[in-house]
C-alpha cells in the first residue's frame, strides 16, 4: 500500500522532504508515492526504500548511491532512466539528499549484506565542503565491503578558467529549470567560498580517480563529460555549482549507461 503525496510547490521543502524521508533511520521511507495537483504520479520508493519500481526479490539490480545530485528533482530520475537503455538488470536510485559521503557508503554497505546488487554505482558526492581529510581512507574502507562497485565523480558548474571570476551577476532566481541559476542552497555567494567549493570538489574527485587506479575499481568521470568548459556558457547543464539541470537527465544516464556496458558482467 503506498503512502500518497500531493506535491505543492509552495510548501517549504523541508516540510516536503520530511514527508519521504526518516530522520531515524537516514533512508527514504518505503511505499512512499509523490504526485502533482492533477494526479500524475511524479516519483515513488518502493519497499526497499529506493527510488523506483517494484522488483521481484530474486530480481537483478543495481543502485546508483549518492547524494542529491542522485537524488535529482521530483521528476524522473537519472538513475532510473538507466533503464532506458537495456540494461541487464533494474535500476534503482539510492540517493538521499544531504548525504555525506561516509553516510552514502554506510546506506551501500548496509544493504548489500541482505540483497545482491548486480551494479553499485557510488558517487560519493561533495558534503561535507571543506572536509577531505578523512575521505580517501572512507572511500578505500568501503570498497573493501561494498561488491561490484563502480565509482563515479561529481560534475560542477565551475572551472579553472572561471574559479577566480565573481559571477555573482550570472545567477537568475526567476525563470523555468532551462534558465534558473544560483549559487548552492543558502550559501551566501562571495568569491573566496566559490574558490573553496571548486577547490573542495576537485580535490575530491581526484581522490576518487587515484582509489579506482589503486583498487582497480571502474569508474565514470562525470566530472570530465560536463566539463563547463565545453560550454559556452557554464550555466548551461547546470541550475546551481554543483546540480545539473532535469533536461540533462538523459545525457547523464547515456554516458553511465554506455560506461557500464563497457564492463564486463559481475559474476554471481
Amino acid at each position: 500500500m503506498k503512502s500518497v503525496y500531493l506535491w505543492d510547490p509552495d510548501v517549504d521543502h523541508g516540510l516536503v522532504k520530511a514527508a519521504y524521508f526518516d530522520e531515524t533511520t537516514g533512508w527514504l521511507k518505503p511505499n512512499f508515492c509523490m504526485v502533482d495537483p492533477d494526479g500524475n504520479m511524479l516519483w515513488e520508493t518502493n519497499t526497499l526504500g529506493l527510488r523506483g519500481p517494484e522488483v521481484e526479490p530474486d530480481a537483478p539490480i543495481g543502485v546508483v548511491w549518492g547524494d542529491s545530485v542522485v537524488f535529482s528533482t521530483y521528476t524522473r530520475s537519472w538513475p532510473e532512466m538507466l533503464n532506458d537503455f537495456a540494461p541487464s538488470c533494474t535500476f534503482l536510485n539510492g540517493g538521499v539528499e544531504g548525504s555525506s559521503s561516509d553516510s552514502i557508503f554506510s546506506r551501500a554497505k548496509i544493504f548489500n549484506k541482505y540483497r545482491r546488487v548486480e551494479f553499485n554505482v557510488v558517487m560519493p558526492g561533495v558534503n561535507i565542503i571543506g572536509q577531505n581529510a578523512t575521505f580517501e581512507q572512507e572511500l578505500l574502507t568501503a570498497l573493501k565491503v561494498i561488491p561490484n562497485a563502480v565509482l563515479v565523480t561529481s560534475p560542477t558548474s565551475l572551472n579553472e578558467e572561471i574559479v577566480n571570476v565573481d559571477l555573482s551577476d550570472r545567477f537568475r532566481s526567476e525563470g523555468d529549470g532551462e534558465t534558473f541559476f544560483r549559487f548552492l542552497g543558502t550559501h551566501a555567494y562571495s568569491l573566496p567560498r566559490q574558490r573553496e567549493f571548486f577547490a573542495h570538489v576537485y580535490e575530491r574527485n581526484s581522490i576518487i580517480r587515484e582509489a579506482a587506479a589503486a583498487t582497480r575499481t571502474p569508474l565514470i568521470d562525470l566530472f570530465k563529460v560536463f566539463d563547463s568548459r565545453l560550454q559556452d556558457d557554464f550555466r548551461a547543464d547546470f541550475w546551481d555549482m554543483f546540480h545539473l539541470r532535469p533536461s540533462r537527465y538523459p545525457r547523464i544516464a547515456a554516458a553511465v549507461s554506455e560506461a557500464l556496458e563497457a564492463l564486463a558482467v559481475p559474476q554471481r
